[in-house]
């Protein structure tokens, strides 16, 4: 159900709207074809040899920062994996099949040892390819800005063996003015002095930055860059300070493009024959998103980053991974992986950015978090694993929008659940609209929802709501199409004053929340209120006539619609409250706990009614299951119960009534093949302490019925279904309860049916409970039995064709007594419809001359002992 996985979610704590967004996210590749574009290739050996393929890889690798065992997404390659298949070429076939990656040395890795005379599947997770592929570098904190005391590439990326390398120190603690370093094992020491690129800024937290270089390596391979000592200038002296453990690695590999290198495996085989290579997948993380064929952003050897700049005006630049920019004005710039805090951005793109404080004009906002920025004429678009926004002519400040559309969207993204969001959100101004789209199953907590103005709200085709310490005041405008929105735990109440609705297909849900409609509500379409926990809605001082308000939950069963309803004719603040059942075939509302229910026209709608007798029931109190209407209520007069329409095609029954109180449709089963022959099922239930378990069985005229689907929901307070099991021979399904609650069972299986729910009102064990409660019997009403049936005839055999066998609604038992003088079980209430709720349920009992059968056998069992007593041991006694 819909609102089970919203409410589940809660407890996840979401990480949200303005978490980090960097260029330093991995973002898995897979490769599934050779450098040329094929699928599959063949090699063929004349004699022991070696042979190569080749695959085009990103020359932006993912480096291996965070060495996490067992975390692929920290590796950088995650996967190799291919079938090697082996066939005869020159009257052999291949053997010793090896494989050794000629960029990075000479070691090898056997993949099939012997002749290869069929195929083999090969898969390497672990050793070979990652080792030479990673770039590890130490200190570990390399994509914290908080810990930004770090050795980097300046260009991260795999370099051409002719291409020198720049690379950046980053030292929070000092202004470095030199570094002593080696580029490789072996290499003599190499020091460098001078200004630094950048010198500490401590009001932005911004390092010192200095750059060196190691020229073109001339070789590929893989090497590693070790800075042993920086240096600090006075103006007249350098001091050495001995920095052991900075290193960074550097992967060199020549060819393919300013984006990609080609890497070659060599496969060699110890004689002649022929090997085919398929169904490879080589998977590996990577700094940018990449589409078929080329990434769709770069960072290109043109680019010129600024690694911090404060208090600047840049322009015609690009800004790559990880430059800091603040108090800067920033124009027609393209900024990639950018940390930017309080700028001014006209005509520009940013890309996988973390934005503060920033004013956008005439820009492109893409994968990037913000915080807080006004946004003009710009379009504003984020990835789907966090929000999605696009703005059209918008100004956006603080979290509200001002003027033009600003879009929320979670398209992707399965659900988000609870999020404690504690920021302004909302709109403001008459030419502003705030629009929720395409959310599924989000709260957001905690903020302070603004909507001033005649400014609007709209969602589509979303299920949204507010919770927590969210604060809903003022004049609303809200269109709601297709959606579900309203309060979960929300801790004040959620306002509607003067507001103006346009609905279409919109449901206002209430859990555990107070929402009010206050002072006047005009309303275009029907408005639909699901109340759920305890939850109220309440119509204040509204003197216009509403044409439809509908009473609905979630599981469609059946509704109930308020029709022309003046709410101030029954009173000047009306509350709608969770004691109402919309159940399959009944309805039951408190009218204690809402008496403005009780006087007003209203239409019941009934879904899947199937053979529907032509009787209603009615009960003028609150019946938490089927069988308390049937056996307590009576037929609805005609009076009370008018205009009803019945659908036998698609199972809608409606009808008016005077007043919601109890209400159930009765219906019958048709015998001889004159439709659905369904046999109806009873549960009796046996509490088990100590242990708070419910023992539920199923069972047909008294005997079981296995494979039974028995679902337990959580309804009050409301967890949604929580277990789910099947009856077993015996017709016995057990559960472990989790709390004291109100709790509706479901049962179905093929065949048969049962008037769901089945309602427990349950109690948990007290401490000096050790035996098992008696089973408590509540009885349904059951089809009528032909005089002659025995137990194991059908129902409706010995009837003739095509003529209906009515329900029987019989006597039945007050909920909460049993057919022995025992008390009432400790996990129900004595009495009333809360004991009924925890009845169990039978089938009838034959009878003999008004008695049970079983005590006509229990009678005769008793005599005959007192016969055999008589006859035997009286005699031996004379």
């Amino acid at each position: 159900m819909r609102n089970a996985a919203l409410l589940s979610l809660a407890v996840f704590g979401l990480l949200f709207l303005f978490g980090c967004a960097s260029i330093e996210s991995p973002f898995e590749v897979t490769t599934t074809q050779f450098a040329e574009g094929a699928d599959v290739t063949l090699i063929d050996y004349n004699v022991a040899e070696n042979n190569t393929v080749q695959f085009n890889m990103s020359r932006y690798l993912w480096a291996y920062y965070f060495p996490y065992a067992g975390d692929p997404d920290n590796r950088t390659v995650i996967a190799v994996e291919f079938d090697i298949c082996g066939r005869q070429y020159l009257g052999s076939y291949p053997s010793n099949i090896t494989i050794y990656y000629p960029q990075f040395g000479t070691t090898g890795q056997v993949l099939h040892a012997g002749q290869l005379n069929g195929c083999v599947h090969v898969y390497n997770d672990t050793g070979l390819l990652d080792s030479f592929l990673k770039m590890d570098s130490n200190p570990l904190q390399c994509c914290e800005r908080s810990n930004v005391n770090k050795l980097v590439e300046r260009y991260p990326k795999v370099y051409n063996a002719t291409e020198a390398v720049e690379l950046a120190i980053w030292d929070s603690a000092r202004n470095v003015s030199g570094v002593n370093y080696t580029c490789f094992a072996g290499d003599p020491d190499r020091v460098v002095t001078g200004a630094a690129f950048a010198d500490r800024n401590l009001e932005y937290g911004s390092p010192s930055i200095f750059l060196f270089t190691c020229p073109a390596y001339g070789a590929e391979g893989r090497y590693t860059v070790t800075v042993k000592q920086v240096a600090t200038f006075d103006g007249a002296i350098y001091t050495w300070t001995d920095t052991p453990g900075y290193y960074t690695e550097l992967v060199i590999a020549n060819g393919g493009t300013h984006e990609r290198f080609p890497l070659r495996m060599d496969i060699g085989s110890d004689s002649a024959g022929t090997i085919e290579v398929s169904n490879v997948s080589l998977r590996y993380n990577n700094r940018l998103a990449y589409d078929a064929d080329e990434p769709a952003v770069a960072i290109g050897p043109d680019s010129t980053p600024i690694w911090a700049s404060n208090e600047s005006t840049l322009a015609d630049g690009t800004f790559d991974a990880e430059t800091d920019l603040s108090e800067s004005d920033v124009d027609n710039c393209t900024m990639i992986g950018v940390n930017a805090d309080n700028i001014t951005c006209s005509d520009s793109t940013i890309i996988w950015s973390d934005i503060t404080l920033a004013e956008i004009r005439n820009s492109t906002v893409s994968y990037t978090s913000s915080v807080a920025f006004l946004a003009y004429n710009s379009n504003i678009t984020n990835a789907d694993n966090i929000w999605y926004f696009r703005a059209y002519n918008a100004t956006y400040k603080d979290g509200i929008v001002y003027d033009g559309i600003f879009i929320v969207n979670l398209s992707g993204i399965p659900s988000l659940g609870y999020v404690s969001a504690p920021y302004n959100y909302g709109c403001n101004g008459s030419g502003a609209t705030w629009i929720f789209a395409g959310i599924d199953e989000v709260v957001v907590a905690d903020a302070n929802w603004v909507t001033d103005n005649d400014c609007l709200l709209e969602l589509y085709d979303s299920f949204a709501g507010f919770g927590g310490a969210t604060s809903v005041m003022g004049i609303q405008k809200i269109n709601v199409y297709d959606s579900y929105f309203g309060a979960f735990d929300l801790y004040a109440p959620m306002v509607f004053d003067n507001a103006v609705m346009t609905l279409d297909n919109a449901t206002f849900f209430c859990y555990n929340s107070s929402m009010t409609f206050n002072n006047s509500l005009t309303v275009t379409g029907t408005p639909r209120i699901w109340v759920i926990g305890n939850g109220t809605v309440t119509f204040s001082n509204l003197g216009a006539a509403y044409p439809e308000v509908w009473i609905v939950d979630n599981e469609t069963k059946s509704e109930a619609r308020l029709n022309n309803i003046r709410f101030l004719d029954h009173c000047t603040d009306c509350t709608l409250t969770s004691d109402y059942v919309l159940g399959e075939r009944f309805v039951s509302f408190n009218d204690s706990a809402m008496p403005f229910i009780n006087n007003t026209n209203a239409t019941v709608v009934m879904y899947n009614v199937r053979g529907f007798s032509g009787n209603i029931y009615y009960y003028d109190d609150y019946a938490a299951n089927i069988g308390t209407v049937f056996s307590r209520g009576a037929l609805c007069d005609a009076a009370r119960c008018t205009n009803i329409q019945y659908n036998a095609t698609t199972g809608v029954l409606m009808f008016d009534v005077t007043g919601l109180s109890s209400y159930a449709a009765q219906t019958l089963v048709l015998g001889g093949g004159g439709g659905e022959e369904r046999k109806q099922l009873s549960v009796s239930e046996e509490q088990v302490c100590p242990g708070n378990e419910i023992g539920l069985t199923a069972a047909y005229r008294g005997a079981p019925v296995s494979d039974v689907e028995v679902e337990l929901m959580q309804y009050s307070p409301y967890a949604g279904v929580i277990a789910t099991a099947y009856t077993d021979s015996g017709g016995r399904v057990q559960f472990t309860m989790p709390q004291e609650a109100v709790y509706r069972i479901s049962f179905a299986r093929s065949g048969y049916y049962y008037d769901n729910p089945y309602a427990i009102d349950y109690a948990m064990c007290s401490e000096e409970e050790a035996q098992p409660e008696e089973a408590v019997p509540q009885e349904q009403p059951q089809e009528e039995q032909p005089p002659a049936e025995q137990p194991s005839e059908q129902p409706g055999e010995g009837v003739p064709p095509e003529q209906p066998v009515v329900e029987e609604v019989p006597e039945q038992q007050e909920p909460g007594e049993t057919t022995a003088p025992i008390e009432p079980p400790s996990s129900l209430p004595a009495g009333g419809e809360e004991a009924g709720a925890g009845a169990g349920e039978t089938g009838q009992c034959a009878n003999l001359f008004g008695i049970c059968w079983y005590w006509l056998a229990l009678l005769v069992i008793i005599l005959a002992a007192g016969a055999v007593y008589f006859i035997f041991i009286g005699s031996r006694r004379r």
